[in-house]
């Protein structure tokens, strides 16, 4: 992670009451954090787009088949594991993972085998404001139980109260195209 970079991208995007820092712990461990230039600046970033429903199925070809005639929405990946669609230039609207596959013995809806909406994904329109938002919530005692680099995101998830889970995520892709494209690589498989 190049910090000069993700400073110099803070600033750029008028978001200078937050920075990284990487400061060495006990033992020579490094540790990169974001701080608060002002205190009590609660300038909210929000996500520019609702990104993407992950569902997780049972019926996965009957559910890629209900969403691709309902939105119109084509497959732009598939394994046997999890399918990607849809229905305009988003790299992915739905996402379904494959519970049959996954977790063939579970039966009933409980536990981590369960089925129905995995998470929402909410678009942030730069790092800057990805990273402003993990600093304050931070400072509201709300952390992250899962950040990710799925390489066609950066992602940071979290928990509401009722475990409701939700991630934030700015693309690592220039468009759709190249989402897709990296998708179908060797990096993914």
């Amino acid at each position: 992670m190049n910090l000069n970079k993700i400073n110099k991208e803070l600033s750029a995007n008028t978001l200078s009451h937050y920075r990284i820092v990487s400061k060495t712990g006990a033992g020579g461990t490094k540790r990169t954090e974001v701080k608060a230039n002002n205190k009590g600046v609660n300038k909210m970033a929000r996500p520019s787009k609702l990104a993407h429903v992950v569902y997780m199925t049972k019926r996965f070809e009957e559910m890629i088949d209900w969403y691709q005639k309902v939105f119109e929405a084509k497959v732009v990946y598939q394994n046997p594991v999890f399918a990607f669609l849809t229905y305009d230039d988003e790299h992915h609207r739905f996402a379904f993972a494959n519970m049959s596959t996954l977790s063939p013995t579970s039966v009933g809806d409980e536990g981590p085998a369960k089925v129905g909406v995995n998470h929402v994904g909410y678009t942030y329109a730069n790092m800057g404001e990805l990273l402003e938002t993990y600093a304050r919530l931070k400072q509201l005692g709300i952390k992250p139980y899962w950040p990710v680099h799925h390489g066609v995101t950066l992602s940071i998830y979290y928990q509401d109260p009722d475990g409701n889970r939700m991630e934030f995520q700015v693309d690592c892709c220039a468009n759709s195209e190249e989402a897709h494209a990296l998708m179908h690589s060797d990096a993914c498989r």
